[in-house]
Parts: structure tokens; C-alpha cells; sequence
């Protein structure tokens, strides 16, 4: 690991829309996710967020060049 999710793990994308269901009626993906061994309580402190916005990408953009913009003013 090079950078740590310290904000948190961001699942995203057309595909996380179909199976948003099965991530929250199932906690088959957690379960996977979490049982690191050693590594499970450190994992913990990272939460996970499922988005599923439309753009998400294109809205990060506009916000990252509008801070961006701000900065240099």
C-alpha cells in the first residue's frame, strides 16, 4: 500500500448501481473485505461509501478546478 485511504474507500460507477442491492442486503463484499487476518482492525478504520451519482467524475472535475481556481486568485 502507497497511499492510505484515510478519507475513506469510495466504490463508484454504472456497475456499483446494479449491484448497490446486493452490497447492502449481503454483507458478502464486507466480510471479504474486512477478513484481512491482522490486517481486519486496521481496515476498519477506513469507511466504505458507495456512490452512485451520475457524473460523479465529471463533478469531482469541476469542483477540484474550482478550488483550483481559488487558490491561484
Amino acid at each position: 500500500i502507497f497511499t492510505l485511504p484515510s478519507k475513506g474507500v469510495y466504490l463508484v460507477g454504472n456497475i456499483i448501481k446494479s449491484l448497490k442491492e446486493y452490497l447492502l442486503e449481503t454483507n458478502d463484499f464486507f466480510d471479504r473485505y474486512y477478513d484481512k487476518g491482522r490486517l481486519s482492525d486496521f481496515l476498519r478504520r477506513f469507511p466504505i461509501y458507495i456512490i452512485t451519482e451520475s457524473n460523479i467524475g465529471i463533478k469531482g472535475s469541476e469542483e477540484y478546478a474550482r478550488r483550483l481556481n481559488e487558490k491561484n486568485e
